[in-house]
């Protein structure tokens, strides 16, 4: 969809699809503007450059990390005298953050960082942002507007290396569950899709013979495996868009145990995969990518960083395997095995999104979860 201008890809030791991780928070309500941001009403009175972010959604603590990232990024004193950051939160639909996002664009910022409701209902809105001047970066669930620049997981790539990761797991053989993530949702479909394609065309011996739901919280998740498992025992893998915990959980509740798994990386799965001596596959989607984009959306605006139109980077290309796993198979993105301090953090809430700083930046798990 985009051309891909930069990537990020962190060295070791440097640094629940997307989606989300963790259990719901209380959705927060209309129009939410964090502590120590400045207000969108006086942009450019004070000199300083106007970022503002949109987002629809608060309801898991994915979101609310993610938040914390850019706030993290912006008030550092590498930016906070030379910019002015909100972050302004609509309802969960579509209506709501257009109406949020006709708000913003009357008060003229220099730059809109936006995690889209939609992939195209918010398309006209951004066009009209984009044909007053405005630039505006999308991130994590990406709108398609051709005039912005996205920073993006690509998560087909971490899908393709974890169906194939689970593959060679099995040597090629066996019959797996699989989650659909959120019903409806764009990338989880073509996530679920994918594995299809590839037990269908790349793995036949590798039989699909469940399937349920998640919605990216763990009581669908467990309920879903324990439907399935109460079905049939013969269970050889799992993939979920969400929780190895969860679903490992549940499958223990039904007398299958030690079966290898792909989810999330979150701080509990990965805690629960090496208590647990489990082999699992962890794919990178941190709730960081929301300081990444807010540090590319303050290069813009201070001109610091030259923004193209249809242009995008990766926020991240690495996924994590515990230390049981397999790590010899054919993969596209890169690998490596999970690390104290870095993608996992014993005693830190399992509801963490890991990794959670990059480059330069030396944010701890106590910046990212508002302590």
């Amino acid at each position: 969809m985009y051309p891909v201008s930069t990537i990020y890809s962190e060295e070791e030791g440097s640094l629940f699809r997307k989606s989300a991780v963790g259990i719901a928070f209380v959705a927060v309500l209309a129009s939410v503007v964090f502590a120590g941001c400045g207000s969108s009403s006086d942009s450019g009175s004070d000199g300083k450059v106007k970022v503002v972010m949109s987002n629809n959604f608060m309801g898991n603590p994915w979101r609310q990390q993610m938040v914390n990232t850019a706030n993290f990024v912006a008030d550092s004193s590498k930016y906070k005298d030379k910019v002015d950051f909100d972050v302004q939160i609509s309802g969960e639909t579509s209506t709501d953050q257009i109406a949020s996002l006709q708000k913003i664009i009357r008060d003229k910022p220099d730059v809109i960082v936006m995690e889209a409701s939609s992939p195209t209902a918010l398309n006209p809105t951004i066009q009209q942002a984009c044909s007053q001047g405005i630039k505006v970066v999308v991130f994590d669930q990406l709108a398609t507007a051709p005039c912005t620049y996205a920073v993006k997981y690509d998560s087909l790539a971490y899908a393709r290396d974890m169906f194939a990761w689970l593959a060679a797991t099995l040597n090629g053989k066996g019959n797996i569950i699989v989650d659909r993530g959120l019903p409806g949702s764009s990338e989880p479909n073509a996530m679920y899709a994918l594995w299809q394609d590839m037990a269908k065309n790349e793995y036949p011996d590798i039989n699909i013979v469940g399937s349920y739901a998640s919605s990216f919280a763990d009581g669908p998740e467990q309920q879903g495996v324990s439907q399935l498992a109460a079905k049939d025992q013969n269970i050889d893998g799992l993939l979920t868009i969400w929780s190895c915990k969860a679903a490992g959980e549940a499958l223990a509740k039904s007398g299958i145990k030690g079966i290898p798994m792909g989810c999330n990386l979150a701080n509990g799965n990965a805690e629960y995969c090496e208590d647990n001596n489990l082999p699992c596959f962890l794919y990178g989607g941190s709730a960081m990518i929301g300081g990444i984009a807010t540090e590319r959306a303050i290069e813009f605006a201070l001109g610091d960083a030259e923004f193209e139109e249809g242009g995008s980077e990766l926020a991240m290309d690495k996924n994590f395997v515990s230390s049981k796993a397999l790590t010899d198979f054919d993969h596209k993105q890169k690998l490596e095995q999970l690390k104290d301090g870095y993608s996992v953090f014993p005693g830190e809430p399992g509801t963490l999104s890991t990794p959670v700083t990059w480059g330069d930046w030396n944010i701890k798990p106590a910046d990212v979860l508002g302590n």
